[in-house]
């Protein structure tokens, strides 16, 4: 077995450097692969599909304690990806196609979101993302059906008592006590 230091006399004899050597494989020049490391030179080979398979499924299984994932995150907060690299995962991003949602995963995910209210930091980013964007062509639609006499609100009015709110449709007798006009008893979240 070729090691570090017969390989360092060769080419000392042969008045070489390591990087004169012709590329060759760790198997054709037979070094150990420890020893290879330690001194800079090239290790390993490359996999095979099904070695790659294999180890990719070992990865999937592990588990890391704690402990252990507190250790990962710190050593990676605070580095930044090199501006290539950030292009590079934009362009992978755009070539990933999403698989369309089933029906059922679409009412399982809009069932967690009901109920939850926004913060306000939220509210404010999604009323500044539509403010002064045109609405599509298909939404003008769907809202054209419903105006005017097609309206469900259409003809009718609101009235209150000073403590609840009523909707009285045009043409019903207004009952004495009310007086015309909504309150306004929203409460923010």
């Amino acid at each position: 077995m070729t090691t570090y230091k017969s390989l360092k006399s060769l080419c000392e004899s042969l008045s070489m450097s390591f990087y004169e050597i012709p590329e060759l494989s760790d198997q054709e020049l037979n070094i150990i692969p420890e020893e290879a490391s330690i001194h800079g030179l090239p290790t390993g080979f490359p996999h095979t599909e099904e070695a790659k398979v294999l180890i990719r499924e070992a990865r999937a299984r592990q588990v890391f304690s704690e402990e252990t994932r507190k250790r990962m995150s710190e050593s990676q907060k605070g580095r930044k990806h090199a501006a290539e690299t950030i292009v590079k995962m934009i362009e992978a991003g755009k070539r990933r196609i999403q698989k369309p949602c089933s029906e059922e995963t679409r009412k399982k995910m809009s069932e967690v979101r009901k109920g939850k209210p926004k913060s306000e930091q939220m509210r404010e980013r999604l009323s500044a993302a539509t403010k002064g964007k045109p609405k599509p062509e298909s939404v003008k639609e769907k809202l054209r059906q419903y105006t005017g006499e097609k309206s469900s609100g259409f003809g009718s009015s609101w009235y209150n008592d000073g403590v609840k709110n009523i909707k009285i449709a045009k043409g019903q007798e207004v009952p004495d006590g009310l007086i015309r006009g909504r309150i306004n008893n929203w409460r923010k979240v």
